[in-house]
């Protein structure tokens, strides 16, 4: 009779006996290579959610550093004071350094950005030495005076002024240039002064240090029916606010006495999305 062949008894797996072995050296070396190179593969896969996520492209929700670093502005343009289709002396450059923007030496002169904006958040600090007047300029055509093609809003030191000449509200801080005057004046002379300003279609407002100054409506000029008498303010001279732009450059301007520099720091702009033309009701078929 041929011999039986023997089948060895089945062992049960029993795992606590295999983890309770100790790993050689060599396969502790193993694994710990895998877990770095399963770690480091991991990281250069792009999130799913972050890939199934359309890119950030509302212009509501960023703001961008107007200056973002020192030196001359690039591509930012200089302009003369009164008529920005001049062009400034070739020696008046503006410049920031350690994130201030300085006024042009000599002075009289508009810096204009690069590109146009409508409607937006303009949000900043400027301080002005003693005797100094500067300002900025808000959707501005690359033509004409900048306070009656577009509007001005002047940032001065009442010792611009002098003592012989008492300025008029609508020259004051916080006001839009000989258009629209400020309720108030919380300027402080010699420190930095917070500004936000917002332009939505017709509407601008300005706020400084916290306090809104300006709520302004640029629409054609209203009158009583029965007097023909206007109720509604005109500027005192240039465009009707109606007629002036809706969209443009932003500027900054240097027109100080003796000495005195106007500076700013912190500049930055948001876009809003502009609002969408009404479309017209369509027929029923």
């Amino acid at each position: 009779m041929p011999p039986v062949a023997t089948i060895p008894a089945i062992v049960p797996w029993q795992p606590r006996r295999f983890l309770n072995r100790p790993l050689s050296r060599s396969l502790q070396a193993t694994l710990a290579t895998l877990l770095a190179l399963g770690l480091a593969f991991t990281a250069l896969l792009p999130s799913s959610r972050a890939a199934d996520r359309p890119a950030q492209t509302n212009p509501s929700t960023r703001s961008s550093l107007l200056f973002p670093s020192d030196g001359i502005p690039p591509q930012w343009l200089v302009r003369s004071w009164n008529d920005v289709t001049l062009p400034a002396p070739t020696s008046a450059n503006w410049r920031v350094s350690d994130g201030v923007l300085q006024g042009s030496v000599p002075r009289g002169t508009w810096l204009l950005s690069p590109g146009e904006y409508g409607d937006f958040v303009l949000e900043f600090e400027a301080r002005v030495g003693a005797r100094g007047r500067g300002g900025v300029g808000l959707r501005l055509p690359l033509r004409g005076n900048p306070a009656t093609e577009a509007f001005e809003l002047p940032i001065v030191d009442p010792q611009y002024f002098g003592t012989n000449y008492t300025p008029q509200p609508w020259e004051n801080n916080g006001a839009l240039y000989q258009a629209v005057a400020p309720t108030s004046n919380p300027f402080k002379p010699l420190e930095w002064n917070r500004y936000r300003i917002e332009c939505q279609g017709p509407h601008i407002t300005v706020t400084l240090n916290g306090k809104r100054v300006v709520d302004a409506q640029l629409t054609p000029l209203d009158s009583d029916s029965s007097t023909g008498a206007q109720t509604s303010q005109a500027p005192v001279r240039g465009k009707a606010l109606a007629d002036r732009p809706r969209r443009g450059r932003i500027g900054f301007l240097e027109v100080s006495r003796g000495t005195a520099k106007v500076e700013f720091r912190d500049a930055k702009i948001r876009e809003l999305r502009e609002p969408r033309e009404p479309r017209e009701p369509r027929e029923p078929r």
